[in-house]
């Protein structure tokens, strides 16, 4: 019982720290290539999607990608398969994601077009 109210509190407590330690590294650490993989929540942030976040081009925002992961999001579309596995494309207001559901890792990440949030209901 008490490790089981311990694994509880981490969990409620993590999350908050592992949102502190993603908005706390600057995007110039980000835009590296050799980036280290980033834990938030149940997801793993890949170095590939870290560094679109980063890019100036893309028009992201570093806060996109958690509000994207916590909340509900428009929908969801279905991306290729590969060797690597498969692809799933969950669509929030601003950013769209690329996840791997398997593993759970954020493979890429993109501002959300119009079309897509017409689509889903924004």
């Amino acid at each position: 019982m008490f490790l089981k109210n311990l694994i509880l509190a981490w969990r409620v407590i993590s999350l908050p720290v592992q949102l502190l330690v993603w908005f706390l590294k600057p995007k110039k650490r980000m835009a590296k290539i050799p980036t280290k993989r980033k834990r938030l929540w149940k997801y793993t942030i890949s170095s590939h999607a870290q560094n679109e976040v980063a890019d100036p081009t893309r028009n992201l925002r570093k806060l996109d990608v958690p509000d994207n992961l916590l909340r509900k999001p428009l929908g969801f579309e279905n991306g290729k398969i590969s060797k690597e596995g498969r692809l799933v494309y969950r669509v929030g207001r601003r950013c769209t994601l690329g996840i791997n559901p398997d593993s759970k890792v954020i493979i890429n990440a993109r501002k959300a077009s119009k079309k897509e949030r017409r689509k889903y209901g924004n």
